[in-house]
């Protein structure tokens, strides 16, 4: 296995980027980013000892650096676990680590419970287990949390002619669209919502049309594409497979405030893995401060070391 990036075709249309970093000797990490449609960052290494671990980052169908981007065909969450293991399968690598944190921490459960012969211990943060219950959160649940934003959303809605009509429907149509006003209001509406839950300390932003970056625009296609289709888990509840993983020692790191995937998931979860640790942290919302990225790295070396 070489250091570096490469690339693996997992299709007769998609192939991935990964990148190999760290020490090839040491214990394997497979990192499962968030999103869907979020990329591999250099940042998603610091909670790591590059002299002692060896990291593999991998960009998910259609994100990122892997191709054809944006695609949606062949782009589903059964797919994205098989690329894992033909990512596996192909660096020769019996068993590994799995980490993930958000979206990352749903497809690092599902690999594991699809392949827990190959997993030596589970990483999480952020969990989400993408269950009705969760996605209903996202949609209803949060707003009690943000009034103003809902105002500002229905008042940009009316100024497009659209009072009253689903707006998830409507982002998903418009950011499929290839006509760049209406991808421009997708995007604008998204970052004006979800945009705002990431972080405690960060102030309200109201993004407009005129404001949003384009380059958004594949990784915001893949997230609806997902979201339409309800992760594709609407028949499948990760909670109910955990006896799975009750031999998977797992270590879960999550921000009691968090806006996007309350830690409710995350307690329920610990409750059903016997070789769990969870840590809640009082004062952290999706994304971690500097002071709890410390921690992880701790509780993530604990495991590890």
């Amino acid at each position: 296995m070489n250091l570096g990036e490469s690339q693996l075709s997992v299709s007769n249309l998609h192939t991935l980027w990964y990148r190999v970093s760290g020490n090839t000797e040491g214990k394997k990490i497979i990192l499962c980013n968030g999103g869907p449609g979020g990329e591999s960052k250099d940042s998603h290494l610091e909670v790591y000892d590059l002299t002692k671990v060896c990291i593999i980052q991998f960009d998910q169908r259609g994100c990122g650096k892997s191709t054809p981007r944006g695609e949606l065909t062949e782009n589903s969450t059964d797919t994205i676990i098989q690329d894992i293991e033909s990512l596996r399968r192909h660096l020769e690598i019996d068993t590994w680590f799995v980490a993930g944190s958000s979206w990352g921490s749903t497809l690092a459960l599902l690999y594991a419970q699809a392949y827990p012969q190959r997993v030596k211990g589970l990483l999480l943060s952020s969990i989400f287990l993408a269950r009705k219950q969760d996605l209903e959160w996202l949609e209803t649940g949060v707003t009690q949390f943000f009034p103003e934003l809902v105002d500002y959303r229905n008042d940009l809605l009316s100024q497009w002619g659209c009072a009253g009509q689903d707006w998830t429907t409507l982002a998903n149509t418009w950011i499929q669209s290839d006509d760049e006003e209406y991808q421009r209001k997708s995007l604008a509406l998204y970052s004006s919502w979800e945009g705002n839950f990431y972080q405690l300390e960060s102030r309200m932003k109201q993004v407009h049309t005129e404001d949003v970056d384009l380059d958004q625009v594949s990784g915001s296609r893949i997230y609806h594409h997902y979201l339409s289709h309800r992760f594709f888990l609407s028949a499948y509840s990760i909670l109910d497979k955990c006896q799975a993983l009750e031999d998977i020692p797992t270590v879960m790191l999550h921000g009691r405030y968090d806006m996007i995937c309350p830690p409710e998931q995350a307690y329920q979860l610990h409750k059903l893995l016997p070789s769990s640790r969870l840590e809640i942290t009082n004062f952290d919302g999706h994304k971690f401060s500097a002071e709890t990225r410390r921690l992880q790295r701790y509780l993530w070396n604990s495991l590890l070391l």
